[in-house]
């Protein structure tokens, strides 16, 4: 689930099965990040892809794109892990580069145990 404020977005998750009170975490938008690639296509196309869902991050010399539609690779019990679609946006002698940023999607036996244990609502 997420919400969209002002500044930011509420994130988590929920099951029909809960037994305890959704909890969710603030991810500031940051879109003023951006305001230096304002026209560049492919910043744009981020843009629009994400339907206006993403948050950024700076990270050294780079910014990061996150788009929340589809939430971190382990966020049922860890919103702080790497998200599905993130982009590293840098700029290289005058020009705009934009890569995806892979996830590593290798989870655990013990991953899927939480998974299934945050399915029941626990």
């Amino acid at each position: 689930m997420v919400v969209n404020t002002e500044e930011g977005f509420y994130a988590g998750y929920y099951s029909i099965l809960d037994e305890q009170p959704l909890s969710l975490d603030y991810l500031p938008q940051q879109a003023e990040l951006l305001d230096d690639f304002k026209g560049q296509h492919k910043v744009n196309q981020l843009i629009k892809f994400s339907k206006g869902y993403f948050a950024v991050r700076q990270e050294s010399h780079n910014l990061v794109f996150n788009d929340l539609r589809f939430g971190p690779v382990k966020g049922w019990f860890d919103p702080s892990s790497e998200f599905v679609f993130a982009f590293e946006i840098e700029r290289k002698k005058g020009r705009t580069d934009v890569n995806r940023l892979v996830p590593a999607l290798s989870p655990t036996k013990a991953d899927m145990l939480k998974l299934l244990d945050r399915m029941l609502g626990k």
